[in-house]
């Protein structure tokens, strides 16, 4: 009698397993090497946008003869919520990266209400040219942005020119600090008597010298992120640079991550700074190289109306990307110079540069 050979019809438990944990080994080789390629990707999008704002910065210097004011507008009347000063330069730069209807509409409507009024609909545009794709955008009612212009190494008031009674003083009020001795400048009150700057302002050299970069949004949600979160400081009137940097960092430091808000810090302070792309104030619209890239953003205390240190921040690991005054886009690793960091950041001091 032949004996029959059974033929079986599915794997073992064993096998099974051994199948289940080759295919889990491969996952877990494969994932990262897929999100590095997505980020690659994500990376080469924002790069390419900046460029964007890049020649948007140059065809905007051919047409007026200079880069536009990083904050400027319209003053505060009797019965109009103007702008107070506190137009965002995205708004100028508008025609210049594809957004002319944006431009129109905030024309037609001489460039009013204020960036922060709700009801006005060219605030609320959502603008793909300003966001990161490796960013997040928060959820709010306004339109939200990656990308801030250079201040350099001067710590600047954010406040709108506007008296307390909320009417303009044209004659009184004066920006208390020197202007900023980034690529844009700050237009205000006439009676300030601020210029744009030029293209043969920036003596250090175009490609020298930091036009734009990224900080990224922050949201409400974040108080352990230390690039998002600001932390009060007060190097006091007249600091230099490197007290700015120390007091920024050993403030951050003693908080050693945990909430700030359990501190008394407010915790609208610097959890949102993408949030308003048309506000012009340096919170909102500018950046620093006093701190390195995605190191801590700190306030002199609580309001987004005060003066700061502002760090260019992205979710890129371990960069930030920049464009420079000659149009060319650069990454900046977090572990950069300090000294070379801060002379990128000027535009005329004639310090020596390190690579970068």
């Amino acid at each position: 009698m032949v004996a029959r050979v059974r033929k079986r019809l599915a794997f073992t438990l064993v096998e099974l397993l051994v199948v289940i944990a080759i295919i889990g080994i491969l996952v877990a080789l494969l994932l990262p090497a897929v999100q590095a390629a997505r980020e690659a990707a994500r990376r080469m999008q924002c790069s390419n946008k900046l460029k964007q704002l890049g020649i948007a910065n140059h065809n905007y210097h051919d047409t007026h003869k200079c880069f536009p004011p990083m904050k400027a507008g319209t003053e505060r009347s009797n019965n109009l919520d103007d702008s107070r000063y506190s137009m965002s330069g995205l708004v100028s730069l508008a025609p210049y990266y594809e957004q002319q209807q944006v431009f129109d509409r905030a024309k037609s409507r001489n460039f009013r209400p204020s960036p922060w009024d709700s009801n006005e609909g060219t605030w609320t545009v959502r603008i793909p040219t300003l966001l990161c794709p490796s960013d997040e955008e928060i959820q709010t009612i306004f339109s939200n942005s990656s990308y801030k212009f250079c201040l350099g190494t001067t710590v600047m008031w954010n406040q709108t020119e506007w008296g307390g009674n909320g009417q303009s003083t044209p004659g009184n009020w004066l920006w208390g600090y020197s202007e900023p001795n980034g690529v844009y400048n700050l237009i205000g009150n006439p009676a300030a008597n601020k210029k744009p700057f030029r293209m043969r302002d920036i003596r250090d050299g175009t490609s020298n010298t930091v036009a734009m970069a990224e900080r990224r949004y922050g949201n409400y949600q974040e108080w352990f992120d230390i690039a998002n979160v600001a932390v009060n400081i007060n190097a006091g009137d007249g600091a230099t640079v490197q007290q700015w940097y120390q007091a920024c960092w050993n403030t951050a430091r003693d908080y050693n991550g945990k909430r700030y808000n359990n501190t008394g810090v407010s915790i609208h302070n610097g959890s949102r700074p993408g949030e308003r792309w048309a506000d012009g104030r340096p919170y909102f619209a500018g950046f620093t190289t006093i701190v390195p890239p995605n190191g801590p953003s700190c306030t002199i205390v609580d309001g987004d109306w005060e003066r700061g240190v502002f760090t260019a921040s992205s979710r890129h690991p371990n960069i930030v990307q920049v464009v420079l005054a000659d149009g060319s886009v650069r990454q900046i690793t977090d572990s950069i110079d300090l000294r070379t960091w801060w002379g990128l950041g000027t535009r005329s001091r004639g310090e020596t540069l390190g690579e970068f």
